[in-house]
């Protein structure tokens, strides 16, 4: 489904998956790629907070939630979010919790080309059911 239509948004949902199976890493990575060619895509960018979050990258996390905020104020998903994380170390003058850049790299999973078939089945399958 992805390979077929690479401009779909189907990603989000993959990245969705990838966190209700508990495999933040690997929706991180889904989001990055999706937000390649979509990086104004806020639904996807509060995901990739909230996956942030999940890895314990925090400060990286709020950067991205304080923009989907500042371009849409009503976004409720992306305000509760930054509540969860709290006010920056910087604006509070103390230093940055964890000390990285926060541009590490997420590995490749072993197992991510056989997870994007699941998924894109899975969907293919949903989609299936919903015309009936």
């Amino acid at each position: 489904m992805l390979a077929e239509n690479p401009s779909s948004y189907v990603f989000t949902s993959m990245a969705s998956e990838c966190m209700r199976s508990g495999r933040n890493k690997m929706a991180l990575e889904v989001l990055e790629r999706g937000l390649k060619r979509h990086p104004t895509l806020r639904s996807a960018l509060t995901l990739k907070g909230r996956a942030l979050i999940s890895l314990g990258r925090a400060e990286e996390a709020r950067g991205i939630l304080e923009g989907v905020v500042r371009a849409d104020a009503d976004n409720l998903l992306a305000r509760r979010l930054l509540e969860k994380v709290g006010p920056s170390p910087k604006k509070a003058g103390g230093p940055v919790a964890g000390g990285g850049s926060g541009t590490e790299k997420t590995a490749a999973a072993p197992h991510y080309a056989q997870m994007v078939e699941t998924l894109e089945k899975w969907l293919d399958n949903a989609a299936r059911m919903r015309k009936g």
